[in-house]
């Protein structure tokens, strides 16, 4: 039995019609929509082709196929026009002796698991779960690495007296009346405390880095070892302050990683979360990288491009709780291009003294395979005095 499962429709023509042409294409048994049918929601945009009436349409000729289940943007009215029942908040599902409990994941989760038996399989679509978690979890360590205090209250927001208290507020809603201080297409954060800059990095402590620096007179080849480690903030500050210029701001990341060849570190690399989904739902954003100082040249287009491996998509994945597609980043400069990122990264955009760039991530192969086509095109290169 084949089985195809999609979510999240909200009144989409366009993305309902390419659901259906793959489920046609699959020749699937079953079609399992995940809620969020029709209405696009008061908190989002209007999606690409927004037409309930073309996509109840295009969904009740296939009634007898749908299982669907209740998702939070829908409502009564939608089942009065769907062919198909919708309303459940769950719905059960045998296939070849696996037993699922499928759901929108705004009542059940991994956080808020069902009555579940060994084997059981959950299936939800997981805005409501990855997406906040990875976003929480980075603020709670941003709020511990900046300030050392954590205060965690459940409280409605109404109840908040912002005459009394400073607050913040992490959300998935919007609130008329709340400051906002940032937004993305999943996440709302509140506070009445205003910000005038990063001034975070005077407020860290500085650990000295326990891994050698690389030899000045170290001999690049195809059998060094290139890799990864993670990093703190603090370990990034001790090299940002030894080797960035000084007048270089690094603010905090959540994700902080260590480049080596063999087991000398020469780099730094710092991934943080997207303020604007303008890339996507699954980009995510390279903050800053750097490399030391040494005479082996181009080792910055080294790192970046062992930022794009399969073994650091793999790691992204795992740090951001989401398929990452997209990686961006963005460089300071009144020139039309970046010689570092050219050939590397695609330039997305040009603004007035910044440049835009984006690539797949994982497009590169693995760490061996860049570090041969590096060595092989650069390592006849003069070495830098």
């Amino acid at each position: 039995m084949k089985v195809m499962f999609i979510s999240d429709i909200h009144g989409s023509y366009y993305w309902a019609n390419k659901a259906i042409e793959k489920y046609h294409e699959e020749k699937a048994d079953k079609l399992i929509i995940l809620g969020d049918i029709l209405y696009h929601g008061p908190r989002n945009d209007l999606p690409k082709d927004y037409n309930c009436k073309k996509v109840i349409a295009l969904l009740n000729p296939l009634k007898k196929d749908i299982i669907a289940v209740r998702g939070n943007c829908d409502s009564e009215v939608d089942q009065m026009v769907l062919d198909f029942p919708m309303r459940s908040d769950y719905a059960l599902m045998d296939v070849d002796q696996h037993h699922f409990f499928m759901t929108h994941g705004h009542l059940f989760n991994e956080d808020q698991l069902p009555l579940l038996n060994e084997n059981d399989i959950l299936i939800y679509q997981n805005e409501f779960h990855s997406g906040m978690k990875a976003t929480s979890n980075a603020l709670q360590r941003f709020l511990l690495n900046d300030f050392g205090y954590q205060e965690r209250i459940r409280t409605k927001y109404s109840e908040i007296d912002e005459e009394q208290v400073n607050y913040m507020a992490l959300s998935q809603h919007g609130f008329m009346g709340r400051r906002e201080v940032f937004k993305d297409q999943r996440t709302y954060i509140y506070s009445n405390v205003s910000s005038t800059g990063d001034s975070s990095f005077n407020k860290r402590a500085i650990t000295p880095l326990k891994y050698k620096r690389l030899p000045d007179d170290y001999s690049i080849s195809e059998n060094s070892k290139f890799r990864f480690m993670r990093a703190s903030m603090s370990e990034i500050d001790y090299l940002r302050m030894i080797y960035l210029k000084k007048g270089i701001v690094l603010g905090s990341a959540p994700f902080c990683y260590l480049w080596f060849l063999d087991n000398y570190v020469f780099g730094a690399c710092m991934f943080d979360f997207l303020k604007v989904s303008k890339y996507g739902m699954d980009a995510v954003w390279m903050k800053s990288d750097f490399v030391i100082d040494h005479t082996i040249p181009k080792l910055s287009r080294l790192l970046i491009t062992g930022v794009l491996s399969t073994e650091f998509k793999e790691e992204l994945n795992i740090r951001y709780k989401h398929e990452c597609g997209i990686i961006a980043t963005s460089v300071f400069t009144d020139k039309p291009v970046s010689m570092k990122y050219r050939g590397v990264f695609k330039l997305h955009e040009r603004c007035v003294g910044k440049l835009h760039y984006i690539q797949d991530s994982g497009i590169r192969g693995n760490l061996d395979e860049i570090l041969k086509a590096f060595v092989q095109k650069y390592g006849n290169e003069p070495r830098k005095e």
